[in-house]
């Protein structure tokens, strides 16, 4: 496994991402930023403007799965890249009244065709095959995107 983080994984039709961390917040700043390179090289993308946003789930899977379909939303709605993904702690709960919930930071800039080829277009992220589990110390996910 890398050192990201994440790893693309081959799938038939779709893209599958596989994320690994050491708690639930580290899992859903990794999901994004693969789910961005599976797009583009994240490498081009400046940190100019930021954008934030509040995810509530009832589990750890509807989280994710909002997350990811947030920022993707913000990506085509708004005409916005982003490279990097923050959650602070004192804005997450992994718990509180019957359901998880965070606000989360989007870093980035607007698309600019001159800097940011799209390598792969992500039509949406599906709950096929979505997992977010904890295992020993660590916690680990799968997410299929359709392309």
């Amino acid at each position: 496994m890398g050192r990201k983080g994440f790893e693309i994984l081959d799938h038939t039709a779709d893209v599958r991402l596989r994320v690994w961390g050491k708690d639930l917040r580290d899992i859903l700043q990794k999901a994004a930023e693969g789910m961005i390179n599976i797009m583009m090289d994240i490498e081009t993308i400046r940190e100019e403007k930021e954008d934030e946003v509040r995810i509530e789930g009832a589990n750890p899977e509807e989280l994710l799965l909002k997350w990811l379909r947030e920022i993707l939303f913000k990506i085509e709605s708004k005409g916005m890249v982003f490279s990097k993904f923050r959650i602070k702690e004192d804005n997450f709960s992994y718990m509180s009244c019957d359901k998880y919930w965070f606000y989360g930071l989007l870093y980035g800039e607007k698309y600019n065709s001159a800097r940011h080829d799209i390598c792969t277009e992500i039509k949406a992220v599906t709950r096929h095959g979505l997992y977010v589990e904890k295992r020993g110390d660590n916690w680990e996910s799968e997410i299929l995107f359709d392309i």
